[in-house]
C-alpha cells in the first residue's frame, strides 16, 4: 500500500524528520511511507488568515492520489490502541492500494 502523509509546511524540525522516519520502519513491508509537504503560505500581520488556510487546504486536496482512501488525523478523533490501528491497518490494505492522512 502506497500511503502519503500531506501535511502544511517545509523543512521540518529534525525530531519531525526521526518520529517519520520511525514510524515508515514500522510498517508492514508492503507499505510505503511518504512526506508531502505543502508550502505554509506566508503570515503577515494583516493576512486574511481564513483565505491562507483554504489555499492549503486546496492544495492538500489537490495532493490526494485518485482513488486513495483519505483518513483526517485530528486530535478530537477516533482514538485507536495500537492494535486496534494495525488491525484497521490490515483492513484497509485489502480495500485500498493507496491512502492519503
Amino acid at each position: 500500500m502506497h500511503i502519503d502523509l500531506i501535511c502544511v509546511g517545509q523543512k521540518m524540525p529534525s525530531w519531525v524528520e526521526s518520529g517519520f522516519s520511525d514510524y515508515a520502519k514500522r510498517l508492514p513491508s508492503t507499505c510505503s511511507l511518504h512526506l508531502i509537504e505543502i508550502p505554509l503560505r506566508k503570515r503577515t500581520k494583516n493576512a486574511d488568515l481564513a483565505r491562507l488556510q483554504r489555499k492549503e487546504g486546496e492544495q492538500m486536496l489537490a495532493a490526494i492520489a485518485q482513488g486513495a482512501l483519505v483518513v483526517a488525523l485530528d486530535e478530537g478523533g477516533k482514538a485507536f490502541s495500537s492494535i486496534q490501528l494495525a488491525d484497521q491497518l490490515a483492513h484497509w490494505m485489502l480495500a485500498y492500494s493507496k491512502m492519503a492522512l
